[in-house]
């Protein structure tokens, strides 16, 4: 085991609970981290798919409590090929990039900078609740990776909430190829489409009435429509709730800077230049 890639959380409870924290807050906030290093492992892994989980190796409970956690690349999943067709060649994913693109966004939001587009709006939601706040009941919490330690602290709870808070949204259309379903159990379902150019993937959410036509358009290139949500000063959506889906040939894929919701027309009808640039 090489300790120098392992991820290192620490909490430290209220003061009037003599630094400790409460059962149920200790289980919520190791639920919400678990959401969290579930999404940036997706973020690094080429088709969306968890690639990696998390092993605990180490337990302290000396104040701070500190946990942590080894990545480990998931076992290989075997799949019926064809007796004449070969087995691709298999690629171990890189569990150390998981850590480090974690750290990266933490710092980018510490220094007001913003996330990158594929950060998912539960991801900040998560990391809301993983911050020092008396709801909580954590009065401390930090991330340490190899030698850089990220505490995130009330103002980083603060650049939270203002990305949170300053998401856009508008009607739009975007074609690329359907990858990396989730489509178990009641939902919430969602979906990556890699478009031709711009960002390089675009999770898409959808409600149970589009299960079955998207599975049957798995790694199809397709069209879809509906909300796009955009982050503040960004020219491309990071999400969309898809409205309609259909099929394309590879040849009619459109451009997606010729697709994207007009910036005039969003929600509520607030405009881009309204938004006030103190972020």
């Amino acid at each position: 085991m090489d300790s120098r890639r392992n991820i290192l959380i620490r909490l430290e409870g209220l003061p009037e609970e003599e630094g400790h924290l409460r059962l149920s807050e200790f289980l919520k906030a190791l639920e919400e981290w678990k959401k969290i290093l579930h999404q940036f492992d997706q973020m690094e892994s080429p088709g969306g798919r968890p690639e990696v989980y998390y092993r605990v190796v180490n337990l302290s409970h000396s104040s701070p409590a500190t946990i942590e956690l080894e990545p480990v690349a998931l076992p290989r999943r075997e799949k019926k090929l064809p007796k004449n067709q070969a087995l691709p060649t298999y690629k171990p994913p890189k569990v150390e990039n998981r850590p480090r693109r974690l750290m990266s966004e933490l710092r980018s939001i510490k220094d007001k900078a913003g996330v990158s587009d594929e950060v998912d709006p539960q991801v900040l939601v998560s990391l809301k609740a993983v911050a020092p706040s008396s709801s909580n009941g954590i009065a401390r919490s930090s991330v340490i990776y190899g030698d850089t330690q990220l505490d995130l602290d009330q103002q980083f709870s603060s650049n939270v909430s203002k990305l949170i808070n300053s998401e856009l949204v508008s009607h739009g259309t975007l074609d690329g190829q359907l990858e990396a379903l989730n489509v178990h159990g009641s939902g919430p379902y969602s979906c990556y489409v890699y478009p031709p150019i711009g960002p390089k993937k675009i999770r898409c959410t959808f409600n149970l009435l589009f299960r079955k036509k998207i599975l049957e358009l798995a790694d199809k290139y397709v069209r879809i429509s509906g909300f796009m949500h955009y982050r503040e000063k960004s020219d491309f959506p990071y999400m969309m709730e898809l409205s309609e889906i259909e099929e394309l040939h590879p040849s009619s894929v459109v451009k997606f800077s010729t697709l994207v919701g007009s910036p005039e027309s969003f929600i509520d009808g607030t405009s881009p230049h309204d938004i006030d640039d103190d972020w």
